[in-house]
């Protein structure tokens, strides 16, 4: 990815004018992947903890490029079965919101890493210089929070209920079956991974309480067990090969859950709430290994260990 980040900071995608001379298809594939590598990065940044490299702040002039819901590219085929304008129209819609949500997790993490340089070196939101408001950047922070976790309260239909989606039967029914619960899975293991994510690191950070949380121990560790309880209770529904359509990315966001979960095992007092993990922990196990994945086995020698 790295390189596909340098061609395109080199290339100036970032830009809306860099996109004037070029006729169709060749701008909207452009647009198409300049804005998966900026989810990508944006990816990344959060589950590696690497430098983000395509965000305003990073670049020498503003993002321009044109991010439009409405704007219609027909890359598919009208003359294939498979390629109504519809149906293309529909998984756009689907990619949007995976974007709103990388970006609404990413934006806050950016302003939590402010906010703790406007605190103290440490970067624990414990003791704020003697000139520091940040009263409104903590407000702005919460009100993004909100906003966040309300993304999908109103997804569209063909994502919430795939099965009822289709606008045909037969082969192409399943086919568009198929790639509705693709983005179902995909949107909906990323929410969850995006709420534990931010709960650890405003967490870490002491700033749990913007969040609408508060700092005792087992408050987090259940609010953690918890978003692993919601997201395994997302996905219980959808078809395993949706899942297994997600590859990698899918697998290291499950690990994460699972980590997170054998973190509160080891470490949570309460008998109850270690308990619930270990039965949530055993769940993704067997999630995990029938992806036939080697993140089950890391995650089982952790356990045992």
């Amino acid at each position: 990815m790295g390189e596909a980040l340098r061609l395109v900071q080199e290339m100036r995608l970032y830009e809306e004018k860099s996109y004037e001379t070029l006729g169709w298809p060749e701008a909207h594939l452009r647009r198409n992947v300049f804005w998966h590598l900026y989810i990508g990065d944006k990816s990344a940044s959060i589950l590696n903890k690497v430098p983000i490299s395509l965000h305003q702040i990073c670049l020498e002039s503003p993002i321009t490029t044109m991010f439009d819901e409405g704007l219609a590219c027909n890359l598919m085929c009208p003359a294939h079965e498979l390629g109504s304008q519809a149906f293309e129209n529909q998984l756009r819609a689907g990619f949007f919101l995976c974007f709103r949500l990388w970006y609404a997790a990413s934006e806050m993490l950016i302003d939590l890493n402010f906010l703790s340089r406007l605190y103290n070196k440490n970067g624990r939101l414990e003791a704020p210089g003697p000139s520091a408001d940040t009263s409104h950047l903590r407000n702005t922070i919460t009100h993004s929070y909100l906003a966040f976790t309300s993304i999908l309260h109103n997804c569209p239909d063909w994502i919430r209920n795939p099965s009822s989606a289709a606008d045909s039967s037969g082969t192409i029914a399943r086919f568009q079956n198929l790639s509705f619960y693709i983005q179902k899975a995909n949107l909906f293991v990323t929410f969850h991974i995006l709420r534990l994510v931010l709960l650890s690191r405003f967490a870490d950070r002491g700033a749990a309480d913007i969040l609408g949380l508060t700092s005792d121990p087992a408050t987090l560790s259940l609010r953690k067990v918890e978003i692993a309880s919601d997201l395994l209770d997302s996905i219980k529904d959808i078809p395993f090969e949706a899942l297994q359509a997600n590859g990698e990315p899918c697998v290291e966001k499950l690990r994460q859950v699972g980590v997170a979960l054998l973190e509160t095992m080891h470490s949570v007092d309460n008998e109850a709430i270690a308990a619930r993990a270990r039965f949530l922990f055993g769940m993704l196990l067997d999630i995990l290994s029938r992806l036939n994945s080697r993140i089950s086995d890391e995650l089982s020698n952790d356990h045992e260990s």
